[in-house]
């Protein structure tokens, strides 16, 4: 499937389909953050995954995002919610400053 798209999309159209599919998980997780929390807080104490899978999974989004801070992760839980908060930080910080303009 990712193939197909890079080779029948050009490069503004793919960006333009992940700006638009971020903006709508910013929103899902503004307008669900405190079960996404309770969600991920579980998911930060349970073992989930194999130790391995975990180190895996830290050492290549490190190496994705030039983010060392992933390796600091002790669970998978801790993974996803700082890999969210790497992929969907502009666009929440943006929904965030549009929500005061109307709360005026």
């Amino acid at each position: 499937m990712v193939e197909l798209s890079l080779k029948c999309l050009n490069k503004d159209s793919i960006e333009q389909y992940q700006t638009e599919e971020r903006t709508m998980m910013a929103f899902r997780v503004a307008s669900s953050r405190f079960q996404l929390m309770e969600l991920l807080n579980i998911m930060a104490k349970d073992e989930i995954s194999k130790p391995e899978k975990q180190q895996q999974l830290k050492a290549e989004l490190a190496a994705y995002f030039n983010a060392p801070i992933f390796n600091k992760c002790v669970s998978m839980g801790q993974i996803v919610k700082r890999q969210l908060k790497q992929t969907l930080q502009k666009n929440l910080a943006l929904i965030q400053k549009n929500l005061g303009k109307f709360e005026d």
